[in-house]
């Protein structure tokens, strides 16, 4: 995920008015671990789609932990209208 589009995130939910202050600073939490994850990633992109599905596939292997981090902010976004 570029850091240009966490920072849109971490933006916006900051910026949102009817969520409880608990529930941003919980999401805020989650998008600073991706934006740490992000960083340290080598930044390597797949140039078919092919090459993306197994890249795809090895990274969910290599880091579940990541996947399942983004899984968790994409579903609590998804819960909050975003």
């Amino acid at each position: 995920m570029p850091l240009d589009t966490l920072k849109k995130l971490e933006e916006s939910v900051t910026a949102l008015a009817d969520v409880p202050g608990e529930k941003k600073a919980q999401l805020l939490t989650l998008l600073a671990e991706l934006r740490r994850e992000a960083v340290e990633q080598d930044g390597r992109m797949p140039e078919t789609s092919d090459e993306l599905r197994s890249t795809v596939r090895e990274f969910e292997v290599t880091h579940p932990e990541l996947v399942a981090l983004t899984n968790r902010v994409c579903m609590m976004l998804a819960n909050i209208g975003i």
